[in-house]
């Protein structure tokens, strides 16, 4: 059984105890424990919030030799390589922190590429 939800299966849990829906139906639904069940109605009752994504980037220490290594690149290049980011922090600033962390605070600050242009990168020869 799983022990962390999805996002839809928590409003799932909201919206079938809305309708009155007993919980151990819904536990059984959703193939989880009915004390997860319990568990996320008491938090969406509590109006608690997950705190998690308000904390700071491991790697924001290192943001400005980022954009620097981003800004020193080539206009036409490819979209950034990660690891050669993180092996350039690594060499040139000692950075001590890891490779998932360089890799979530680039994936956070990076626009996402359209379907379309995503499509055409892979048929486009390099």
């Amino acid at each position: 059984m799983p022990t962390r939800l999805r996002p839809e299966e928590i409003v799932t849990i909201a919206v079938l105890d809305e309708k009155g829906t007993p919980k151990r139906e819904i536990a059984r639904t959703l193939g989880v424990t009915e004390g997860l069940v319990r568990y996320h109605l008491r938090r969406r009752a509590s109006g608690a919030v997950d705190g998690r994504k308000a904390k700071p980037f491991r790697a924001a220490v290192v943001e400005g030799q980022i954009a620097a290594w981003c800004a020193a690149r080539p206009e036409d290049a490819r979209p950034v390589n990660v690891k050669d980011l993180f092996e350039h922090l690594v060499e040139v600033h000692q950075y001590r922190g890891s490779y998932r962390s360089v890799l979530q605070l680039s994936a956070a600050s990076t626009p996402r590429a359209s379907t379309e242009e995503d499509r055409r990168a892979r048929e486009t020869p390099s």
